[in-house]
């Protein structure tokens, strides 16, 4: 009892978070320093993992040079390939060197073996040597020796030959536009002996110690590219092995080769995010292999390519240098190790590539790639015991604060309501009441943004202004009505799926609602399938509503245009619409009309029906938008029109003149103004009754349809003329 009288929710927090506090202070260094272990113990699997990944790729790229080595072998087992038959040869390397683009070089070097020296090595008869060659060309494509050629000459066959006591070389183009063996030959006979057999690539293989073993090379300079510029010279790496024939008997060493940039690609581009890491080849006495940027430059190093030591950076160095690395074996194969330099802290790993010549994958890593952020953790962690500390002697603050916060916002969303204004809000408040009333507030919004879909929102706000309610009647009005309908729309809905169709026509009235009620001031009364009515001086008024429907069907033509070249409209796999509009300016009875539990708001009477109709005829005349003459008495010189016809739409009897909207003044080309004065002038002579001057006049106008009509109601009064008592009006009988 005496705890409870005391005991406040203040000091309840207050205590809870001080007991919490020392509890995490506690555990912290504990957890903490387990977490290291795990990072350290993980980052050295993830660093294994991705050594082990990457020697992968390697050894699988390298075993393309070994896969080559059988298939040669058992086309001479099989008889296929003939040794010292140059061509058989020559044919075979350039077929498996052409079907694996990872190779570069394929080379049989063939000597008749008359015996061994007591050391195993091979002795060769003087006769018989030769060597035969097949490799891809640097690009740009140049051969050495050849005259420069296109880029498309890919393969180059060398073959050398002892002729006359010294070895002469011949090259050919395997590419040229003949086919295979059809390429320029070009022959040097080298003043120095070139004995191919004498090449360590020959020996050693063929060396009793090595016989019916694959040997790898180190990387070294491709021997092909010896005529070529140093800049342009490739390093590759060569596998090679003893052949011998069907009977057993040694035909000589064939080498593949492939290229060291490849190896480097599959190094330094990994699919994998290893922004931090520092990924490189290297051998067991810490010299650098692969080229880590365009920079790094090669060097000969004894018998070996290795990388000039000097642009490497200080980490990468100083790994180089760690004495683990000359640990490294077949039979231990990963090693870590960890150390620092200019006082940061680097993870290594390094991992033996097996089949090579001791070679080793290094993954550098700063430690902070892993323990970083932990050490963010235990920083935010120290900092948030900080921070609860001090915010406990706010918290009553803070309560008051967000009271008088919630009473604001519930009163300013109540005025934003007020006033019409029904965009949401974010709901931000602690206390679950009072989300509950704002969570109503936001309801009612969402129900009026709702209600602004299907009635005019304009509407609805002046009702709530006059605080009536709708009931049905109207009231006359001068309005501008609009009507839009897509011409054919019933063949596209035959064509396109439901989805299709149903994807395009919101896209279309989206765009065609946003000009006329957003741009245009306009109010879209109905949507009837593809079609639109809109209204315009109602329900507040508009001094200038003629010229804004006007405007209103201008940018929908344009805004229409740029929609059906967007990618969203071509998703939908629709054609571009054609829109036909009609508009009209006259004063009908506009109000709400139905029955008393179901109203729609718009409006009736003949203005509505001649606007319809106008609508509808422009198919007839083949125009775009028709409006009528009461629309063009009252825009002034703000666009331009022609005067179409003077008609009798269906279902009426007085006549009405009608015109082609054509553009902003001062908009129209002048072959357009020309055309439109041509047909006025035209249509002059019509209603004057000269038929044949009119026909006349309009068959120079071939490619304006509303012309060619014409042309057609002329030919047919001069074949059959009217009544004495015809004044030009043409009778629609039908929509």
């Amino acid at each position: 009892m005496i705890l409870s009288k005391h005991l406040t929710l203040a000091r309840a927090v207050l205590g809870s978070f001080i007991g919490l506090l020392i509890l995490l202070g506690i555990l912290f260094a504990a957890v903490f320093e387990e977490s290291r272990k795990s990072v350290l113990e993980s980052s050295r699997r993830l660093q294994a993992e991705d050594s082990g990944e990457i020697a992968e790729n390697v050894r699988a790229y390298l075993s393309s040079a070994e896969r080559v080595i059988h298939a040669f072998e058992e086309q001479i087992q099989q008889g296929v390939v003939r040794p010292g038959n140059v061509p058989s040869v020559e044919h075979s390397l350039f077929a498996l060197l052409l079907a694996d683009d990872a190779l570069t070089e394929l080379t049989l070097t063939e000597g008749k073996k008359i015996g061994e020296t007591p050391e195993g090595a091979i002795r060769l008869a003087e006769e018989g040597k030769s060597q035969v060659a097949v490799y891809r060309l640097p690009a740009p494509a140049q051969a050495p020796g050849l005259e420069p050629g296109g880029n498309d000459r890919l393969f180059v066959t060398r073959i050398l030959t002892l002729e006359k006591g010294g070895f002469v070389s011949r090259i050919r183009d395997e590419t040229g536009h003949g086919g295979f063996l059809s390429g320029a030959t070009q022959t040097i006979r080298y003043p120095a002996p070139r004995d191919p057999t004498l090449h360590m690539t020959f020996l050693t293989p063929s060396h009793r110690d090595f016989s019916g073993k694959i040997l790898w090379s180190d990387w070294h300079w491709m021997e092909m590219d010896e005529h070529l510029p140093p800049q342009r010279r490739r390093v590759i790496v060569t596998t090679q092995k003893a052949i011998a024939d069907r009977e057993g008997r040694f035909v000589g060493v064939f080498r593949a080769g492939l290229l060291t940039d490849r190896i480097e690609a599959l190094i330094n581009h990994e699919e994998k995010d290893r922004t931090s890491h520092e990924i490189f080849l290297c051998d067991t006495q810490g010299r650098m292999i692969s080229r880590m940027t365009h920079q790094d430059r090669l060097e000969e190093m004894g018998d070996d390519l290795r990388v000039n030591p000097d642009r490497l950076t200080g980490p990468v160095r100083r790994a180089l240098q760690l004495r683990v690395l000359r640990e490294v074996s077949e039979s231990n194969p990963v090693v870590f190790e960890g150390y620092s330099e200019n006082g940061r802290k680097y993870m290594v790993t390094y991992r033996y590539l097996e089949k090579n010549q001791d070679w080793v994958l290094g993954i550098l890593v700063p430690e902070s790639y892993y323990f970083g952020e932990l050490q963010r953790i235990r920083n935010n962690l120290l900092l948030l015991l900080g921070v609860l500390i001090v915010s406990i002697f706010f918290i009553g603050l803070m309560i008051l604060h967000h009271l008088g916060k919630t009473g604001s916002s519930l009163c300013h969303e109540a005025g934003r309501m007020n006033s019409f204004h029904f965009e949401p809000s974010p709901i931000q408040s602690p206390f679950h009441d009072v989300r509950e009333v704002l969570e109503s507030l936001e309801r009612a919004k969402a129900a009026m943004r709702s209600l602004g879909k299907y009635a005019p929102l304009a509407l609805v706000k002046e009702l709530y202004l006059r605080q009536q309610d709708p009931v049905p009647g109207g009231d006359p009005n001068e309005v501008s009505i609009l009507f839009t309908d897509i011409r054919d729309f019933t063949s596209y809905s035959e064509t396109l799926s439901p989805q299709k169709l149903a994807e395009a026509l919101g896209l279309y009235l989206e765009v065609m609602e946003r000009v006329i009620q957003k741009q245009c001031g306009g109010v879209i009364d109905k949507y009837i399938g593809d079609a639109v009515m809109a209204l315009w001086n109602v329900p507040s008024p508009l001094a200038d509503h003629p010229a804004r429907a006007c405007q209103a069907m201008l940018e929908c033509r344009r805004v229409c245009r740029e929609l059906f070249g967007s990618p969203e409209w071509a998703r939908t796999g629709a054609p571009a619409f054609q829109t036909r509009f009609g508009l009209h300016c006259g004063t009908v009875l506009v109000g709400h009309f139905g029955s008393p539990d179901r109203l729609n708001y718009t409006a009736l009477g003949d203005g509505v029906n001649l606007a319809a109709r106008l609508e509808s005829i422009n198919k007839v005349y083949g125009t775009e938008m028709i409006v009528s003459e009461s629309v063009v008495e009252r825009v002034g010189q703000r666009f331009e029109f022609r005067l179409l016809d003077c008609v009798t739409v269906k279902g009426k009897t007085r006549p009405v003149r009608i015109f082609e909207l054509l553009g902003e003044t001062g908009t129209l080309t002048p072959s357009t103004r020309d055309i439109c004065q041509s047909y006025e002038e035209a249509f002059e002579l019509y209603l004057a009754g000269d038929f044949q001057g009119c026909l006349t006049r309009c068959q120079t106008l071939t490619g304006d349809p509303p012309s060619q009509r014409l042309a057609g109601r002329c030919r047919q009064f001069i074949l059959n003329p009217p009544d004495s008592g015809w004044d030009g009006t043409h009778v629609f009988t039908e929509k």
